[in-house]
């Protein structure tokens, strides 16, 4: 029943990135019509927010890992193209010369 009335009180923030803050605080407000004590709450919104870093950071690094290469392969291709042609590459805005 609290995940449930959580998701509305979620939908209802959904300009705020990640519910960051509004979660925690419809955990402590709905717990408490429940009989839980904000304590007990707050500690069972922060192991939600655990399970997101969890499987988030990872997730973002390898991104990162998987567009830092990419990009890595952008600028060696250039250089390659431009090698012996008197340019230099500029890795932000193609080639300069």
């Amino acid at each position: 029943m609290i995940e449930s009335l959580l998701y509305g009180v979620r939908t209802v923030a959904f300009a705020i990135p990640n519910a960051v803050g509004v979660q925690e605080g419809a955990y402590v407000l709905i717990g408490a019509t429940f009989g839980l004590t904000p304590e007990m709450a707050l500690a069972l919104s922060l192991m939600k927010r655990a399970r997101d870093l969890v499987i988030g950071l990872p997730a973002l690094g390898l991104w990162q890992v998987v567009e830092g290469g990419r990009i890595w392969r952008h600028i060696v291709a250039l250089r390659r193209r431009t090698a012996g042609t008197g340019t230099e590459v500029d890795p932000g805005f193609g080639t300069s010369g």
